[in-house]
């Protein structure tokens, strides 16, 4: 594949990407689209990017660099873009939440009021997604606090060293084979024959710019299952009166690959890995940890229970076994050095 940089009226740098669908090969070809107005996409334009005004407080490091093991993390946070196909109103009508969950194009890096489920029923609550605030609790962007996620991995001897923050805004039929609009990103996790390429596809827009960088990208959601699986939240109501959630799709709340797999790219779901009452800021930063923990080459175990990466999303402790250790710290070694 080929990618060509485009710079707009400002001087600001675009990354386009154009992916068109081959038959039904899952193919995906390459063209360079035109440079984005500063409020219309374009036709062409599918994900482009912006660097957010926050202080960040690590420098990049040297590529000769004498410190042991230091990782640089660009994070994108992935803002949709539904335009007309969003919900006029965000509600709950008693019957289904469509896969366009989120209240506004914002919401992924915003405090939203939104709908969780909550005991036998649903509740409005307001949630904190990637707000500069959270971003910095979980990676240390502004304020020089440590971040939860960098201080797990700095325990093993890796620093993970945040050098950007940017936005990205993207059209989902421009992104998807499928031409579906919807707030939600699919994985590889699913049996739809192309996910595997689009998840490399759209890394790789990234990793060939910076190829020494840790990416991370945080969505709306990525909880999307098959195609054919309309529905990520679906509420029924038990004796005409209460509205009852149940959960379709994946159910996966982060994935992530190692650079000879894929990446190395980190894939984490805002909706999925904030939203109370299952999740939470230290929850979800276990997760997070758990899934740099893929990128540095790291496989599922089953036992112990509190082992980082164990294969059950409820059960991710804060321990690593000394062969996980060695692994990772060659694994990053090998890729960001």
């Amino acid at each position: 594949m080929k990618w060509k940089r485009a710079v707009g009226a400002a001087g600001s740098c675009v990354w386009v990407l154009w992916l068109a669908l081959a038959g039904c090969t899952g193919d995906m070809v390459q063209i360079a689209a035109p440079t984005p107005g500063p409020t219309d996409p374009g036709l062409g334009a599918v994900i482009w990017c912006t660097k957010l005004p926050w202080q960040i407080v690590s420098p990049r490091k040297p590529r000769d660099s004498a410190l042991p093991i230091t990782v640089d993390v660009s994070v994108h946070i992935m803002q949709v873009l539904m335009g007309a196909h969003r919900e006029a109103k965000y509600k709950v009508d008693g019957q289904r939440w469509p896969w366009a969950i989120a209240p506004s194009d914002d919401a992924v890096m915003s405090k939203v009021n939104v709908y969780v489920p909550y005991k036998d029923t649903v509740k409005q609550q307001t949630v904190e997604y990637w707000t500069e605030s959270m971003v910095d609790t979980m990676f240390g962007a502004n304020t020089g606090a440590s971040g939860k996620v960098r201080e797990f991995w700095k325990k093993h001897d890796i620093q993970l060293n945040l050098v950007d923050v940017e936005k990205c805004a993207y059209e989902p039929r421009m992104i998807r084979p499928d031409r579906l609009h919807r707030d939600a990103m699919l994985t590889p996790q699913t049996t739809t024959p192309w996910t595997g390429q689009l998840f490399r596809s759209i890394n790789r827009v990234f990793t060939e710019q910076r190829p020494g960088d840790l990416h991370v990208f945080l969505w709306w959601s990525v909880a999307e299952g098959d195609v054919d699986d309309a529905e990520f939240k679906k509420l029924e109501m038990l004796s005409g009166k209460t509205p009852i959630a149940y959960l379709h799709g994946n159910g996966v709340v982060g994935y992530s690959r190692s650079a000879s797999r894929g990446g190395p790219a980190v894939w984490i779901g805002a909706y999925e890995c904030l939203s109370p009452p299952d999740w939470s800021p230290d929850r979800c930063a276990r997760l997070i940890a758990h899934e740099v923990g893929h990128a540095f080459g790291l496989h599922h175990v089953e036992e112990p229970d509190d082992n980082l990466m164990h294969v059950d999303v409820s059960k991710h402790g804060l321990t690593l076994d000394c062969a996980q250790v060695r692994n990772a710290q060659e694994e990053a070694r090998g890729q960001f050095r």
